[in-house]
């Protein structure tokens, strides 16, 4: 039986990336990044009046989004709806992105407006709320 030790290796992966499952554990894609069913707990927020939301699109630059979740009944058990109501408030005109409930599983979804694009990621404290990349956020992790 041969040794690791005593192993020769002519070649490597150099790069890889790595982005979590959706929390339905379907993979991310540009067109449909998928989030919890809800409800999801805000209670532990800085400020609700802005919940910072990173996004990127393929290789583009970093965009941020201020969430102002404090509208939502209860802080603890905010319903999809309402999540989905305060993003899309938060997302401006012209904004390469849209948010939305998902018809086939009622969770929260976030999409990239462009047919074109091939990956959507997002992250930060409202995407972990809201369960994006299984409450990891759906961003690469490069090696």
């Amino acid at each position: 039986m041969a040794l690791r030790e005593n192993a020769q290796y002519a070649f490597g992966l150099c790069f890889a990336r790595f982005m979590p499952l959706n929390d339905d554990l379907t993979i991310p894609r540009a067109d449909r990044v998928i989030g919890g069913a809800g409800p999801f707990d805000f209670s532990g927020v800085a400020d609700p009046t802005q919940v910072p939301l990173y996004y990127k699109i393929d290789a583009g630059t970093t965009e941020t989004l201020l969430v102002d979740i404090s509208t939502a009944a209860d802080q603890s058990a905010v319903t999809v709806d309402e999540a989905v109501s305060a993003l899309t408030t938060a997302i401006d005109t012209g904004t390469d992105i849209t948010a939305s409930k998902d018809s086939t599983t009622g969770r929260i979804k976030l999409a990239a407006t462009s047919g074109t694009a091939v990956w959507l990621q997002a992250w930060g404290e409202f995407a972990q709320c809201v369960r994006f990349g299984q409450g990891f956020g759906c961003k690469f992790v490069k090696s």
